[in-house]
C-alpha cells in the first residue's frame, strides 16, 4: 500500500516538471491584469449605456410634454363655437 502511494507522489511531480512557483504567480499576475482591464472595459460601457438611458428619459419627457400639448388643443378644438 506504501509503495502505490510513492509512486503516485512521483507521478504527480513528473506530471508538471517545468511549472515553479514564479511561473505560476507570473500566470497568476497576467489573469489579475487581464481581469482590471476588463472592469475598466465594463465601467467605460456601463458609463456609455448610462449616457444613453438618460438621453432617452429626456426624449420622453419631452415627448410627454407635447403629448399634452397636443391633447389640450384638441380639446380646445372640439368644443362647438
Amino acid at each position: 500500500m506504501n509503495l502505490i502511494i510513492v509512486i503516485k507522489r512521483k507521478e504527480h511531480a513528473l506530471r508538471c516538471p517545468y511549472r515553479t512557483r514564479a511561473r505560476v504567480m507570473g500566470e497568476v499576475e497576467e489573469v489579475q491584469e487581464q481581469v482590471k482591464a476588463d472592469t475598466e472595459a465594463l465601467k467605460e460601457q456601463m458609463a456609455t449605456i448610462m449616457e444613453a438611458m438618460m438621453s432617452i428619459k429626456e426624449i420622453m419627457e419631452v415627448n410627454a410634454v407635447a403629448i399634452a400639448a397636443t391633447n389640450t388643443i384638441v380639446e380646445v378644438d372640439l368644443t362647438p363655437p
